[in-house]
């Protein structure tokens, strides 16, 4: 007759393999970590591990291309790209690098689109943040009270019609 032990009953003894060591290997399922601390708390602390991967990246990204610069050519299709989202965005640059050396002001800037003010300079802070975010450069810089292309947005979107005609008038 068996023993009465609990681990001679609750298993079935297999040939080769003694009671105790199938008890081991049988042992109870272990609790998640979201089962321990609720579903919702893993969740977020997952999240909040996943942003602060993703930071360090995008630094690591941001010192590369800051390394990089001096080789990289930006162009105005990149631009568009980045930093605009609607048709209103791309006529801002345009009319801001037809105005290159000293601006236009918000309200011109506003007149000559049809809209008001505020919307242009909501869309102006919204592109700047779109391409700070992107490669940590601005497009469009404040001159005093007037909105005007920083020096690398000039470059990328190309040397305005004027600029070509003074160019072309000293050769």
């Amino acid at each position: 007759m068996l023993d009465e032990s609990p681990c001679a009953t609750d298993a079935t003894v297999t040939p080769g393999m003694d009671s105790t060591a199938q008890n081991v290997t049988e042992g109870r399922k272990k609790r998640s970590r979201s089962d321990k601390i609720g579903r919702v708390k893993y969740q977020y602390q997952l999240l909040v591990r996943i942003a602060s991967r993703l930071e360090v990246l995008e630094l690591q990204m941001r010192t590369l291309l800051k390394g990089l610069e001096p080789m990289l050519r930006f162009d105005k299709p990149f631009l568009e790209r980045v930093c605009c989202e609607q048709g209103l965005d791309v006529e801002i640059l345009d009319l801001l690098r037809e105005a290159h050396p000293q601006g236009l002001l918000a309200s011109e800037l506003a007149k000559q689109l049809g809209t008001y003010r505020q919307h242009v300079s909501k869309r102006v802070k919204a592109m700047n943040r779109r391409l700070e975010r992107e490669i940590g450069k601005v497009v469009i810089e404040k001159r005093g009270a007037r909105w005007a292309l920083t020096k690398f947005a000039s470059d990328a979107w190309g040397a305005n019609e004027e600029e070509i005609k003074e160019e072309a008038e000293d050769a």
